[in-house]
């Protein structure tokens, strides 16, 4: 009897398997949905259908004051979803225009490097070469996942291009360049310790 106790119990059938899964994801999708209209969250999917709904209903506007429309630049395919958005934006009156990409007229060139540092080590010293035969020139630098990064990016282009920033007391805003992409505020201590300052001289008298 023993023995018998502690046989595996039968494995049920593969159909109850694929079940079981569907069962669960359909109770992690309900469940999931409930969160997110109870916070008013949005996936990023649903997006493009949000704001054409908000542009249809004449909640939106794209055209402010300084703005004369918008220009869509890489939008080599698109979704149902966003050519939607486009034709509803389009409803508004707003004007939009493709910029026109042409084909390089000078020939690219493929650079090889052992690690990232010295990837972005040849990167600064090329900038640092055109900057110095044309001091007037803008060039932008892209890169992917620049979240994670950005300080390793800023180091080595402090040394190469700016090392007078080294200093300690040098101001962190005087370089030659500067990232479109800004800082959270979670990891700006400055921001953060003057937005406490704020707070705290800004504080209500209690009754």
């Amino acid at each position: 009897m023993a023995a018998a106790a502690c046989l595996p119990w039968p494995r049920p059938p593969a159909s109850l398997h694929r079940q079981h899964r569907h069962s669960r994801l359909r109770r992690w999708a309900g469940e999931f949905e409930r969160r997110s209209a109870r916070s008013q969250y949005i996936t990023e999917a649903q997006l493009p259908e949000v704001l054409r709904a908000a542009f249809a209903e004449g909640r939106f506007t794209a055209t402010q004051p300084t703005q004369a429309g918008l220009l869509l630049v890489g939008f080599d395919s698109r979704t149902p979803a966003q050519t939607a958005l486009l034709d509803a934006i389009r409803t508004t009156d707003t004007q939009i225009e493709e910029f026109a990409q042409t084909s390089p007229t000078h020939p690219l060139t493929l650079v090889a490097a052992p690690d990232e540092r010295a990837e972005l080590t040849a990167c600064a010293r090329w900038l640092r070469a055109r900057l110095t035969e044309q001091p007037a020139a803008r060039i932008a630098v892209i890169a992917p996942a620049i979240e994670t990064s950005r300080a390793e990016i800023d180091r080595v282009f402090r040394q190469t291009l700016a090392p007078e920033l080294n200093v300690i007391d040098a101001p962190a805003s005087s370089g030659p360049y500067e990232f479109s992409l800004g800082v959270p505020l979670a990891q700006n201590t400055d921001g953060l310790d003057r937005a406490r300052h704020s707070a705290l001289g800004h504080r209500p008298d209690s009754a």
